[in-house]
């Protein structure tokens, strides 16, 4: 159920930024405008919310009723002004880095008390003179998971080092020059991307406060745009990508499996064509390792049988269809994908496969991403980590 939650959230912020982008790009295709200042404007900002952790099974504990989870933020943004092509494309979004510290129901070492270092991106949906409606996704990395009750923590989280993610929505009003309040509503999910199976994952709900505090005196005046036509843009991605997962089985069957984390490596290339200055969409190949398949095949319906496996069997070959959003340097990457050619075993993955991430450009070709990987549309399977490069080249 968690992985069917995770993977559904995942989803949603890929199918809203992909529908703000759609609406930026109707309302403008622009250009750099003069007179923009280059310098964009910074602030700070602190933030409280409390809410409930969802109990998926007996293994949680109950708590001290809807308030069972609290955490606490600090983060550094900057707000974009429309100096840049992207902004006004993205609706003069705003991002940064922050900090979370949480504490988890009546006895914190239940699972310890997680803090997380992430990546916060929010945008724009309703903006007044003084106020705005915004959306605001996140995502970093957690540590600091312990527990005095092992078989509990396994069950939860199973893991020290986790990832973060978060999903949140806002009304922002503007106190004055350079104070704003916002409150909103926000769900978060730590999970450890199957390096741990018997584990269920957090996923919590909250309300929240935050008090930003901008640096200077004048807030950023958003520059306006100018329309364009767009000439379209060809790319060639190569990709290598490289996670871990575990199997999922009775931990008295095949010892030597139980708990180990297995190699999966896949090599991609995708051909994308340009469908504004933001969205693109194309066709790839999936050629992939999976080192888990000697282990698949030995425990079948949780009895270990005796098997021979052949260096084929690890291979498997597969096609996807992609679509990818960009803001500057960052991109939203999503894939659909069907397997080709995949050794049949017990519990190996159903045909089709999905995945949802997120790429970072080091520069106009190379980029480093990450991304989670789901089959059946709900039931994510691990994380990978990729670096590319991609060849680009304008419509004729």
């Amino acid at each position: 159920m968690y992985k069917s939650l995770t993977f559904s959230v995942l989803s949603l912020v890929f199918v809203l930024l992909f529908s703000i982008g759609a609406v930026a790009q109707e309302a403008s295709t622009v250009i750099d405008t003069t007179g923009a200042k280059k310098k964009y404007k910074a602030w700070i900002g602190a933030s409280y919310e409390a809410g409930t952790v969802f109990r998926l099974n007996n293994s949680y504990p109950a708590g001290n009723g809807f308030f069972n989870y609290n955490a606490a933020d600090i983060r550094l943004g900057w707000q974009t002004n429309g100096s840049k092509v992207w902004h006004g494309l993205s609706n003069y979004p705003y991002y940064g880095v922050g900090l979370t510290s949480a504490a988890l129901f009546d006895d914190v070492y239940q699972v310890g008390k997680p803090a997380a270092l992430y990546f916060f991106y929010g945008g724009n949906i309703k903006r007044w003179k003084r106020s705005g409606v915004n959306y605001e996704w996140r995502m970093g990395l957690s540590s600091n998971f312990d527990s005095n009750t092992a078989s509990t923590w396994e069950q939860i989280i199973g893991a020290r080092k986790n990832i973060y993610m978060h999903l949140g929505f806002e009304y922002a009003y503007q106190l004055s020059q350079r104070f704003d309040v916002a409150a909103g509503i926000g769900y978060t999910h730590y999970t450890n991307a199957t390096l741990a199976v018997d584990s269920r994952g957090l996923n919590m709900f909250a309300p929240k406060v935050e008090f930003r505090y901008h640096l200077s005196d004048s807030r950023p005046v958003m520059v306006p745009v100018q329309k364009k036509k767009f000439k379209g843009e060809d790319e060639l991605v190569l990709a290598f990508s490289a996670g871990a997962k575990e199997m999922e089985y009775d931990r008295a069957v095949a010892p030597e499996y139980w708990g180990k984390n297995f190699f999966v490596g896949t090599f991609s290339a995708a051909w994308l064509s340009g469908m504004s200055h933001s969205l693109k969409a194309g066709l790839g190949f999936d050629m992939g390792y999976d080192a888990s398949i000697k282990a698949e095949m030995m425990v079948d319906n949780d009895v270990e049988k005796p098997v021979t496996v052949e260096g084929s069997d690890y291979f498997m070959l597969g096609t996807f269809g992609t679509i990818e959003y960009s803001m500057d340097r960052l991109s939203l990457v999503g894939d659909l994908g069907v397997f080709l050619l995949n050794k049949d075993v017990p519990k190996a993955e159903p045909r089709l496969y999905q995945r949802i991430g997120v790429r970072y450009h080091l520069n106009n070709d190379m980029f480093a991403g990450v991304r989670l990987r789901a089959s059946e549309f709900s039931q994510a399977e691990f994380v990978e980590w990729s670096v590319g490069y991609r060849f680009r080249w304008t419509h004729n």
